[in-house]
């Protein structure tokens, strides 16, 4: 009967649409190009860039994966390019190898384990503030394990150098990052990065389902709690400059709480041991676009909050219409109601404080880097109300952000367009 089905004209017609939108690739067979998103993207370094990637398929080999891609930006005519080799050691148990190189603009200070490229999202649908860009250039390479359904293991070895954009516009507004190695001594200021790092994560997730590919595996969660514990070590060899240990701990679940629906969070707990650049420590992510970020706080804006010693909560509830189906109309359409609130506390040495002094937060009024802050005298925090299952698949969020304004560039209000899928 699968056979029959997948044969059925309106069946491929309705993957393939699914898989170009969502996915982002258009097959041609042995390969394929995109992902479409990215093919175009504004930013003010690069003024309007175009990008175009190749990979291979599972047609031209189910064992080993080859990727590229090539960038332009019409402004700063420069090109930026990356490549990705896979090697799937064993697919029964997941056990993968993989080399990577990237030369590119990056829209935050994390590694390429959460390493975010600039898309059409991203780059037209934003709030109106100055982008702040780094230049990276990163090398990888990364062995990962399943050694069972539940357990794995990620061993990563990268460097990296990281350049802000600073002075960008005539009149000096940029993302002018500075850090003092010896503050005693300010007129020595380094306004790059170079760093080597060994990451090693340890995943535990019973029961948890995948959403997978040859090469890829997208997690859809677990009836069961998922905790990740990861350890960083950075070193003075293959280039990088600085010796520091962070730890990190999350743990994330969700319960029924009949007959209100359910709820789900996650904690997340860390420590950067090191007097570091502050893009080095913990840069809590922010989302200055207009699409809903779920990991990130949609409130806050790039690069305003760094910590090296934190505590994060992230809450999302779904009443599964105890309010809507009571109206006819919403009833039949089945709408659902969605309730969010996140917080992030943290601290900063007063080691780090003087080293990374050149970039506190500053109310400036002007459309530049306001500089960052730590919540340590109160959380950070912000919360939500929205209605999802709009077509089965979309979610309308309004945010609001409860402490913190005194940033000029801050919102108090502000509203969402995200994308849901529950299995």
């Amino acid at each position: 009967m699968i056979d029959s089905i997948v044969n059925v004209p309106i069946y491929k017609t309705y993957i393939d649409v699914l898989y170009t939108v969502f996915i982002g690739y258009k097959d041609l067979g042995l390969v394929e190009i995109g992902p479409y998103s990215s093919i175009f993207s504004v930013n003010p370094v690069e003024g309007k860039r175009f990008r175009m990637g190749v990979n291979t398929r599972p047609e031209w080999s189910k064992t080993y994966y080859l990727g590229g891609y090539l960038a332009y930006g019409t402004r700063d005519e420069r090109l930026k390019y990356g490549a990705d080799f896979k090697w799937n050691i064993n697919t029964h148990l997941r056990t993968q190898l993989g080399v990577s190189y990237r030369k590119d603009i990056s829209l935050n200070s994390e590694s390429s384990e959460s390493f975010q490229e600039g898309n059409f999202f991203t780059g037209v649908f934003r709030r109106p503030i100055l982008q702040k860009l780094i230049a990276v250039e990163e090398s990888k390479i990364y062995y990962e394990k399943f050694w069972n359904q539940a357990v794995s293991n990620r061993f990563v070895l990268l460097h990296r150098t990281l350049d802000p954009y600073g002075g960008i516009f005539p009149e000096g507004r940029g993302f002018n990052y500075g850090f003092l190695p010896d503050p005693e001594n300010p007129t020595k200021i380094d306004t790059t990065i170079s760093t080597t790092e060994f990451v090693l994560k340890t995943r535990f997730a019973p029961g948890e389902r995948f959403l997978e590919s040859y090469f890829n595996r997208y997690s859809l969660g677990s009836p069961r709690p998922i905790i990740e514990l990861q350890y960083t070590l950075g070193f003075q060899a293959l280039g990088g400059n600085y010796t520091y240990h962070k730890v990190a701990f999350s743990y994330e679940h969700y319960f029924y709480i009949n007959p209100f629906g359910w709820l789900s969070y996650k904690a997340k707990v860390g420590r950067t041991f090191g007097t570091l650049p502050f893009l080095l420590l913990e840069v809590h992510p922010g989302n200055e676009g207009l699409f809903y970020d779920a990991n990130a706080f949609n409130t806050m804006n790039r690069y305003e909050f760094a910590s090296d010693t934190y505590a994060s909560l992230q809450l999302e509830h779904h009443f599964e219409g105890l309010f809507f189906n009571k109206i006819p109309l919403l009833r039949k359409l089945q709408f659902r109601e969605v309730a969010t609130f996140k917080a992030v506390m943290g601290y900063m040495s007063e080691a780090n404080q003087q080293a990374n002094q050149l970039n506190a937060f500053e109310a400036s009024e002007e459309n530049t880097y306001t500089g960052f802050i730590t919540p340590s005298q109160k959380p950070y925090l912000e919360a939500g109300i929205g209605i999802e299952n709009i077509l089965k698949v979309f979610r309308i969020e309004t945010l609001w952000r409860l402490n913190y304004l005194d940033n000029p560039q801050a919102k108090r209000f502000n509203l969402r367009l995200g994308v849901n899928f529950y299995f």
